[in-house]
């Protein structure tokens, strides 16, 4: 596995539930993280690609992201460990 990458981008603006961002380098099933305006943390997955602007699938609600707030890629696809008991 390759070492995670520190991307960083900004919020460009929603369709619906999803994000639209603008970031460089990331790849489709990449795990994004931003927070919203009162520090909470919201996980996504990219879903969709055009040059430099990404589509992202929020995990949770994204109450509180604005346009411009910044989001954070390693480029590496989400990974989610489950409990043995789930497994």
């Amino acid at each position: 596995v390759p070492p995670p990458l520190k991307l960083s981008g900004r919020i460009t603006g929603s369709n619906g539930p999803l994000l639209h961002a603008q970031i460089p380098l990331t790849s489709l099933g990449a795990e994004v993280v931003l927070k919203t305006v009162t520090g909470e943390p919201v996980r996504g997955v990219v879903t969709a690609l055009r040059e430099n602007q990404i589509t992202i699938a929020p995990l949770s609600a994204p109450d509180g992201v604005v346009s411009g707030t910044v989001i954070h890629s390693s480029g590496l696809p989400l990974h989610v460990t489950l409990p043995h008991t789930l497994a």
